[in-house]
């Protein structure tokens, strides 16, 4: 898959190469390249659903495609680099699970099963512990999700596992090949913070996510959508705390989140649209809307920054909203 975007991340050509994965006119490939290819530019109901179909046809194909050639690999003796080479399908067929929450026990299986690959040897050559890397961080934020939303069903054994004591193992060779503040690194870091927060471990979250969210800012910089996600993830952990000063500190840190994914991937981006449902959840009454009604400036925030002219109609209702606070 062929895709030219703006910076905002919004799509605005994309092409499908499908042939190498499967032969198209036996299956719905073809028909949906000619709907892709005709496609206008201005329909954006259908670009989204072309989009969302063509995310699931292209995960198909490769998922497939990545299964024959593991067989393949079975069948085949003598070759020296079958074992990693085994490895690097399977990570990468996590990879591609792992962008699904629904394919969330798929992804760890494939992960775990890369792992013991590149573990039976040692890891002397820099590749190999890059690998080793990327296994661990899919694997970790797999398991943190996993754990979080208590999906287990017919994967038992990996609610035991501990994804703190996987993360402390990857992380001495994920700091020698990358380096401290490489942004694999510190997805490692955010990880484990995450974790944390799932687990109603604040106390231990909170330094943490406030060293790697400095880290992040500047090495990614601070409107980057992995550190706007890192940061609304803190917020929210505040806000759910018992501590009036601190839910304040939340729903500031939460609006900086807001802002900065407002001004570099736009209203309409679903990163923005999620942060924006979580902070009108909060505005009925029976929710934390004293945050708003004690603080202000904290509504004042809010509202200048609905009514910002560059997407104020975006956000009619929740400018109404506020404004029935008073």
């Amino acid at each position: 898959v062929n895709v030219r975007f703006e910076p905002t991340g919004h799509i605005i050509e994309m092409q499908l190469h499908l042939k190498p994965y499967l032969e198209l006119k036996e299956n719905g490939g073809h028909k949906h390249y000619e709907f892709a290819r005709n496609l206008n530019i201005n329909a954006v109901t259908n670009a989204t659903q072309i989009i969302t179909d063509t995310r699931l046809l292209t995960r198909g194909y490769i998922s497939a495609f990545g299964e024959k050639e593991l067989k393949k690999l079975d069948g085949q003796t003598g070759l020296s680099n079958r074992r990693i080479a085994k490895a690097r399908i399977l990570r990468n067929l996590g990879d591609l699970y792992s962008e699904e929450r629904l394919y969330g026990k798929k992804a760890v299986v494939c992960y775990d099963k890369a792992l013991q690959l590149v573990e039976k040897k040692p890891m002397k050559d820099k590749a190999t512990k890059v690998l080793f890397c990327a296994i661990m961080i899919g694997m970790t934020y797999c398991l943190s999700e996993m754990q979080r939303h208590k999906r287990y069903s017919g994967q038992e054994k990996y609610m035991k596992m501990d994804v703190i004591s996987l993360i402390e193992r990857v992380m001495p060779c994920a700091t020698e090949t990358f380096g401290r503040n490489h942004p694999f690194t510190l997805r490692l870091v955010r990880i484990q913070a995450d974790y944390y927060d799932s687990t109603d471990r604040a106390d231990q979250a909170g330094p943490i996510y406030e060293e790697v969210l400095e880290r992040m800012a500047n090495v990614l910089g601070s409107e980057h959508p992995e550190v706007i996600e890192c940061k609304s993830n803190f917020g929210d952990m505040l806000i759910d705390g018992d501590e009036p000063e601190l839910q304040i500190q939340g729903f500031n840190t939460y609006m900086d989140a807001f802002e900065a994914a407002l001004k570099r991937l736009g209203p309409k981006h679903p990163l923005t649209d999620m942060l924006n449902a979580n902070i009108t959840s909060e505005l009925p009454p029976e929710k934390k809307s004293w945050i708003l009604e004690e603080c202000p400036e904290l509504k004042d925030r809010l509202l200048d920054c609905y009514t910002n002219p560059m997407w104020a109609h975006c956000y009619r209702d929740e400018i109404e909203m506020i404004q029935c606070l008073d």
